[in-house]
C-alpha cells in the first residue's frame, strides 16, 4: 500500500525536485529505506523458512530424536521472532506516524505548488488574453484609423465632386440665362429681319412691277422708233415728190419770182438762221439743264449709297463692339467662376474641419465603447479572481481537513480534488467563451463596417453613375446649343447676304428708273421737236435749203444723244462694277468675321468641354483607385481575422 501510494504521488506529481536537500527528496529516501528493510526482512523469513525445513527434513531422515531440541530451538526462536514483531510494529507505528505527519506536509507543499503553478498560469493566461487583446485593440484601432481617414479622404472626395457639380450646375445656369439673353435678342432681331424682308419682298414686288413697266415701255420705244422710220421714208419719198413738182413749177414761173423770191429768200432764210440759232441755243440750255439735273440726281445717289454703305460699316463696327463686350462679359463671368471656386475651396475646407470633429466624436465614441467593453473584460477577470480566491479558502479549509483526516479520505480529497479541477476547467471554459463572445462581438462590428462600407460604395457608385448621367445630359444639353448657334448664326449671314443682294438691286433699279424717266423725257422732247420742224416744213413746203438744214439738225441732235446715251450707260456700268466690287468686300469682310467669331466661340466650349470630360475621367479614376483600394483593405481585413480566428482556436 505504501509503495502504491507513494508510485500515485510519484505519479500525479508533475514537476519533480531534483533537490536531494529538499524535503520531498527526503521523504521519497525515507520511503525508499523503509521499503529497502521490509524486503530484506521478507528475503531473512524466507531463508530462515527454507533453513528451517531442511534441518527438519534432515533430522527426520538423520535423528528424530532431535526434534524436540529443535523444536525448543523453533519455539524459542518464535518468541524472539513474536518480540521482534512486536518491535517491529512499534517502529511501524512510529513510521506511520511519521510517514502521515510528512504526508500532510507534502501535501501541503505540493497543494502549495499546484497554487503556484495555477496561479502562475492564469497570470500567463491573464497576460496572453491582455496582449491579444491589445494587439487586436491596436490593430483594429490602426484599421478603423486607417478607415475613418478613407472614409474621411471619400467623402471629401465626394464633397469635392458635388462642389464641381454645384459650379457646374451655376455654370450652366449662367449660360442659359445667357443663351436665354441672345434667344430675346435674336429674336428682336429676327422680328426686325422679318420686318426688312416684308419691306424687301414689297420692294421687290414693286421693283417686278416696274421691269415689267420698263419692258412695255422699251417695246413701245422700238415701236414708236420704227414708226420715226417709216415716216422718214414717207417724208424723203413726199420731199422728193414735192421737188419734182417744184422744179416743174419753178422752170414756169422762175422768171417771173425771181426777184420776188430772191428777196422773200432772203428775208426768210434771215428770219429762219435767226430762229435756228435761237432754237439751238434753248436746245444746248435745255440739254445742259437736263445734264446738270442728271447729274445732281446721279450725285445724290451716289451719296445716298456711300451713306448706305457708312451705316453698314457702323452696323460692322457695332457687331465688333457687340463682339467685345460679349469677350469682356465672357471674361468677367470666368473671374466670376473663379471667385466661386475660390468660395467653394473655403466651404469644402470648413467641411473638412466639420468632418474632422465629427470623426473625432465618433472615434471618441468608439474608444468610450472600447473601454466599456475592457471594462466589462476587467469585470469578468476580477469575478474570475474572486472565484479562485474563493477557491483558494475552500482549497486551506479542504487541506485542513485533508490533515487531520488524510489517511482515512484520501480517495474523497482526490475527488474533491478533481471536482475543483473541473470548476477551474469550468471557470477556463467560461472565460474562453467570454473571449468568444468579445470576439463575436468583434466580427459583429467588422461585419457591420463591412456592411457599412459597402453601403458608401454602393452610395458613392450610385452618385458616380448619376453623376455621368448629369454631366452626359448637360453634354447633350450644350451640343444642341452649339448647334442652334451655328444654325442661327448661319441663318444671320444669308439674311445679310440677302439683305445687301436686295439693298443692291434696289440702287441699281432706282438708278435704272431715273435714267428711262430721263431718256422718255428727252426722247419726247426731241419727238415734240420733230414734229415741230415737220410742221414748218410742211407750212413752208417750197424752201429746200431749211429743209436739209433741218434734217441735218436732226441728224446732229440725234448723233448727239446717241453718244450721251452711250456716255451715260459707261458711266452706270462703271458704277455697278463699283458697287458689286464694294458689295463683295463688305461680304468677304463680314463673313471672315462672322467665321473667326464662330470658330472663337466653338473652340471655346470645345476646350470647356474638354475640361469638364477631363475633370470627369480623372474623378472617376481617383474612384475607381479609391474601391480598389477599400477593396484591397477589406480583404487583408477579412485575411487577419480569418489569421486570428485559427491562431486562436489552436491555442
Amino acid at each position: 500500500a505504501v509503495n502504491e501510494f507513494v508510485i500515485e504521488e510519484n505519479l500525479s506529481s508533475p514537476n519533480p525536485i531534483s533537490d536531494p536537500q529538499s524535503p520531498e527528496m527526503m521523504v521519497e529516501s525515507l520511503y525508499s529505506s523503509v521499503i529497502n528493510a521490509i524486503d530484506s526482512r521478507r528475503m531473512q523469513d524466507t531463508n530462515i523458512c527454507g533453513k528451517e525445513d531442511s534441518g527438519d527434513h534432515a533430522s527426520l531422515n538423520v535423528q528424530l530424536e532431535k526434534c524436540r531440541a529443535v523444536a525448543q530451538d523453533s519455539h524459542f526462536s518464535i518468541q524472539t521472532i513474536k518480540e521482534d514483531l512486536c518491535h517491529f510494529r512499534t517502529f511501524v507505528q512510529k513510521e506511520q506516524c511519521d510517514f502521515s505527519n510528512s504526508l500532510k506536509c507534502t501535501a501541503v507543499e505540493i497543494r502549495n505548488i499546484i497554487e503556484k503553478v495555477k496561479y502562475s498560469l492564469e497570470i500567463t493566461l491573464n497576460e496572453k488574453h491582455q496582449k491579444e487583446l491589445q494587439s487586436l485593440k491596436s490593430e483594429y484601432e490602426g484599421k478603423l484609423d486607417a478607415l475613418t481617414k478613407e472614409s474621411e479622404e471619400n467623402e471629401n472626395k465626394i464633397k469635392k465632386l458635388k462642389g464641381d457639380l454645384v459650379c457646374l450646375e451655376e455654370v450652366l445656369q449662367n449660360k442659359d440665362n445667357e443663351f436665354a439673353l441672345v434667344k430675346h435678342e435674336k429674336e428682336a432681331v429676327i422680328c426686325l429681319q422679318n420686318e426688312k424682308d416684308q419691306k424687301l419682298l414689297e420692294m421687290e414686288n414693286i421693283m417686278h412691277s416696274q421691269n415689267c413697266e420698263i419692258k412695255e415701255l422699251k417695246q413701245s420705244r422700238e415701236v414708236v422708233l420704227e414708226d420715226l422710220r417709216k415716216l422718214h421714208v414717207e417724208n424723203d419719198e413726199r420731199i422728193q415728190l414735192l421737188r419734182a413738182e417744184l422744179q416743174c413749177l419753178e422752170q414756169s414761173h422762175l422768171k417771173e419770182l425771181e426777184d420776188t423770191l430772191h428777196v422773200r429768200h432772203t428775208q426768210e432764210f434771215e428770219k429762219v438762221m435767226t430762229d435756228h440759232r435761237i432754237s439751238l441755243e434753248k436746245l444746248k440750255k435745255e440739254n445742259q439743264q437736263r445734264i446738270d439735273q442728271i447729274e445732281e440726281s446721279h450725285a445724290t445717289v451716289i451719296q445716298e449709297k456711300e451713306q448706305q454703305l457708312q451705316e453698314l460699316k457702323l452696323k460692322v463696327s457695332d457687331l465688333s463692339d457687340m463682339r467685345c463686350k460679349l469677350e469682356v462679359e465672357l471674361a468677367l463671368k470666368e473671374a466670376e467662376t473663379d471667385e466661386i471656386k475660390i468660395l467653394l475651396e473655403e466651404s469644402r475646407a470648413q467641411q473638412k474641419e466639420s468632418l474632422k470633429s465629427l470623426l473625432e466624436q465618433e472615434t471618441e465614441n468608439l474608444r468610450t465603447e472600447i473601454s466599456n467593453l475592457n471594462q466589462k473584460i476587467q469585470d469578468n477577470n476580477e469575478n474570475y479572481q474572486v472565484g479562485l480566491a474563493e477557491l483558494r479558502t475552500l482549497m486551506t479549509i479542504e487541506k485542513d481537513q485533508c490533515i487531520s483526516e488524510l489517511i482515512s479520505r484520501h480517495e474523497e480529497e482526490s475527488n474533491m480534488l478533481k471536482a475543483e479541477l473541473n470548476k477551474v476547467t469550468s471557470l477556463h471554459h467560461q472565460a474562453f467563451e467570454i473571449e468568444k463572445k468579445l470576439k463575436r462581438e468583434i466580427v459583429e462590428l467588422q461585419s457591420k463596417l463591412d456592411s457599412e462600407l459597402s453601403a458608401l460604395e454602393k452610395q458613392k457608385d450610385e452618385k458616380i453613375t448619376q453623376q455621368e448621367e448629369k454631366y452626359e445630359a448637360i453634354i447633350q444639353k450644350l451640343e444642341k446649343d452649339k448647334e442652334k448657334c451655328v444654325l442661327s448664326w448661319e441663318q444671320d449671314r444669308e439674311q445679310l447676304i440677302q439683305k445687301l443682294n436686295c439693298e443692291k438691286e434696289e440702287a441699281i433699279q432706282a438708278a435704272l428708273k431715273e435714267f428711262k424717266l430721263e431718256r422718255e423725257a428727252v426722247e419726247k422732247e426731241l419727238l415734240e421737236k420733230v414734229k415741230h420742224l415737220e410742221n414748218q416744213i410742211a407750212k413752208s413746203p417750197a424752201i429746200e435749203s431749211t429743209r436739209e438744214d433741218s434734217s441735218s439738225l436732226v441728224a446732229e441732235l440725234q448723233e448727239k444723244l446717241q453718244e450721251e446715251k452711250a456716255k451715260f450707260l459707261e458711266q452706270l456700268e462703271e458704277q455697278e462694277k463699283r458697287k458689286n466690287e464694294e458689295m463683295q468686300n463688305v461680304r468677304t469682310s463680314l463673313i471672315a468675321e462672322q467665321q473667326t467669331n464662330f470658330n472663337t466661340v466653338l473652340t471655346r466650349e470645345k476646350m470647356r468641354k474638354e475640361n469638364i470630360i477631363n475633370d470627369l475621367s480623372d474623378k472617376l479614376k481617383s474612384t475607381m483607385q479609391q474601391q480598389a483600394r477599400d477593396k484591397d483593405l477589406i480583404e487583408s481585413l477579412s485575411e487577419d481575422r480569418a489569421r486570428l480566428l485559427e491562431g486562436k482556436e489552436k491555442t
